[in-house]
């Protein structure tokens, strides 16, 4: 459940003001998680404890989110022109997606004038949509993966 919340800190709204201090308690309390974790596994054991390894990389992951919010951040807040290259990226992968959330908050009198600009804001959720994916997809993988291992260590016993 914990890695979940890790995913969540990209559904917070940014105006909020608590991305950045959620996604930090999140990684204070992997921490402190996996630091309790390793005072009990044997030092002198002869193989890695998966459930070591596994909180090391949601760890990693929790680190990673805090820089991404920060992105995210200062992208929501960016001023000045959109690279060419952040604009072509943005258009090839989830421009459609946004089109359809933006379109549902404005009146489409709004929208239609505004049909083809690209916003910081636009960006912001972009970015926010597909580092959500990415997360619920890695913590799934990782977690059905040590899950699996988990299987076959016990049932070899």
């Amino acid at each position: 459940m914990m890695a979940i919340l890790i995913a969540m800190v990209f559904k917070l709204p940014v105006d909020s003001g608590e991305r950045n201090g959620f996604a930090l308690t999140v990684l204070l309390a992997y921490a402190v998680y996996l630091s309790i974790i390793s005072e009990n596994i044997p030092s002198t054991s002869v193989s890695v404890c998966y459930l070591s390894l596994y909180l090391a990389f949601v760890l990693f992951l929790a680190a990673m989110s805090v820089v991404l919010t920060i992105f995210v951040l200062r992208a929501h807040y960016g001023t000045g022109e959109i690279p060419k290259l952040l604009k072509i990226l943005f258009n090839c992968t989830s421009r459609s997606k946004v089109d359809v959330e933006i379109l549902e908050k404005t009146d489409v009198g709004e929208y239609e004038h505004e049909e083809n600009k690209l916003t910081w804001q636009i960006v912001a959720v972009g970015m926010d949509t597909v580092f959500f994916y990415v997360y619920v997809v890695l913590i799934s993988v990782v977690t059905s993966v040590l899950t699996v291992a988990y299987i076959i260590h016990y049932r070899s016993i």
